[in-house]
């Protein structure tokens, strides 16, 4: 079956095969082990764009000593602010029986404001081993080991 034509309204939203709802935050296309593919044309791909928005990590930067000349180094801390949190939240209520595929910056933020176990429906992707050190458009999410 594949992809669902905005279920709900929701940008990005697709079926797997196995019946789980997903939803797609990014608008870059997404092949998934059980042949499930996502290929959002550029109207869609600017309509999740333009959803997801919200759901912004902010990072604050710190200069560190670099051991060798040329470069500049920095540690970072990642959050989400209080609002697009807010905004998350309204969502997640209001679509209780999905996942979000996000970026693993956005599992990492959560991690680093210890909030992560508060959010188990939000999941990144793994590829499968043998699409591990591909080009991220040939990579294949692993269904069978999605991220947390």
């Amino acid at each position: 079956m594949g992809k669902l034509e905005s279920i709900n309204h929701i940008p990005g939203m697709l079926l797997l095969k196995n019946g789980t709802k997903v939803i797609q935050t990014s608008g870059h296309a997404a092949k998934f082990s059980d042949g499930t593919e996502f290929n959002p044309g550029p109207e869609e791909a600017q309509l999740i764009k333009e959803f997801w928005e919200f759901l912004n990590v902010r990072r604050d930067f710190k200069q560190v000593d670099a051991p060798l000349p040329g470069l500049k180094l920095s540690t970072s801390s990642q959050y989400i602010d209080k609002d697009d949190m807010g905004r998350l939240n309204k969502f997640l209520e209001n679509q209780p029986d999905c996942y979000i595929l996000v970026s693993f910056m956005v599992i990492a933020a959560l991690r680093e404001m210890g909030i992560r176990d508060k959010y188990p429906r939000l999941i990144a992707g793994n590829a499968t081993k043998e699409t591990s050190r591909s080009a991220p458009a040939d990579k294949i999410w692993d269904i069978e080991n999605m991220a947390y």
